[in-house]
């Protein structure tokens, strides 16, 4: 059973978490533990191979065929099945493993820089996510994150949290695929849960945490603020001529009927 921390353990994952990825020679190849990786994904034809990138002196993900093409998480022509990416994946030393693209259903949520492999020890907040969830989840690539399936659809808003967040936390349910390794959160689930309803609650936790709307403002009594404009004198007459109802206008003070629009981030991966 992976132990709660007595500590704040971010700042060694995101350390080893980036020492892994900037290493000069390419990183290993994820292990995959086939029988771990629940059978109901299995049978879906969503699947691809990804493998190591150098992007500006960095280690990256790039999705791959099974015949080393490129592959397109929004394109099902360049998905496989499980058994031809699996054998890709143990035929071909250039593919670094399998992923999982989201979408039909599926929901992804992917924590990153909060678990110490060497110390088997992870955030406090991992595991109030994993318990809230409830669904199946398991340990990336580089041992410094954990990764969560789940069937739902996310919420309006962003996808991923701001720098100021307790976690670094992506999530998606589409347009994405997810490295998938089967190494098991211990004491986690087994199976893919649909938890629609789990889902927004850990959106508004941790992902697009809103401030509660301001109630609008209405004046008292149905009252309005008027500003009458001065009266001029008869050019006829040189009397001061009576104010019409024309020359009384309607003003909305500043904040009321004010309406606030929020437009989402722009996603990325």
């Amino acid at each position: 059973m992976i132990s709660q921390a007595p500590r704040n353990i971010s700042a060694a994952a995101t350390a080893k978490r980036t020492l892994f990825l900037t290493q000069p020679n390419r990183p290993p190849r994820s292990e995959v533990i086939v029988d771990n990786i629940p059978e109901e994904i299995k049978q879906l034809k969503r699947w691809v191979c990804w493998a190591r990138e150098c992007r500006d002196k960095k280690w990256a993900k790039g999705p791959k065929q099974c015949n080393g093409r490129f592959a397109k998480s929004t394109s099902s022509d360049t998905w496989e099945s499980f058994e031809n990416v699996l054998a890709a994946y143990q035929s071909d030393e250039s593919m670094a493993g399998i992923g999982f693209v989201l979408g039909d259903g599926y929901a992804g949520i992917d924590l990153d820089s909060c678990y110490d492999a060497d110390d088997d020890v992870a955030e406090d907040s991992v595991h109030e996510v994993v318990e809230l969830i409830g669904s199946y989840a398991e340990i990336s690539p580089t041992q410094t994150g954990l990764k969560i399936l789940v069937k739902g659809k996310l919420p309006k808003g962003r996808r991923s949290s701001g720098a100021d967040a307790e976690i670094d936390v992506e999530c998606y349910d589409g347009g994405r695929f997810f490295t998938t390794t089967g190494q098991c959160w211990a004491g986690g689930p087994s199976h893919i849960r649909t938890a629609e309803s789990e889902l927004a609650q850990f959106h508004r936790t941790y992902v697009d945490p809103r401030e509660p709307e301001k109630p609008r403002q209405t004046p008292n009594n149905g009252d309005s603020i008027f500003c009458r404009r001065r009266s001029t004198k008869s050019p006829k007459h040189g009397k001061q001529s009576n104010t019409s109802p024309r020359s009384m206008r309607t003003v909305t003070p500043i904040g009321f009927g004010l309406a606030w629009a929020r437009s989402p981030l722009a996603e990325t991966n």
